[in-house]
């Protein structure tokens, strides 16, 4: 995984967008998941497991509280792993009315 984007569309003040992705390990080591951070306090983020197994697979649940926003709004979680590529990226997206 390098980067997911989610894409929300026009939502209304106050909506709480959701989503989840599936992080696979398709490498012959394991994976750890070190951080896993929203950019700002509207973004609440939980991962089943950090530790992810050659073969296995974790799902990252997150929520973008939407109350305090208004217009476009470009969020980030942040994800840092022991991967070829250390730090990971999920982008949420939405124009707030």
């Amino acid at each position: 995984m390098s980067k997911y984007e989610f894409e929300y569309g026009k939502v209304r003040k106050g909506t709480i967008c959701t989503g989840s992705v599936v992080l696979y390990n398709k490498s012959k080591k394991d994976i750890h998941i070190q951080r896993v951070n929203g950019d700002c306090g509207c973004t609440y983020v939980v991962i089943d497991k950090r530790k992810i197994t050659p073969g296995d697979s974790t799902i990252l649940h997150f929520s973008l509280d939407t109350k305090n926003k208004k217009d476009e709004i470009e969020n980030f979680i942040i994800i840092e792993a022991n991967t070829d590529t250390i730090v990971h990226y999920v982008r949420l997206l939405a124009t707030v009315e």
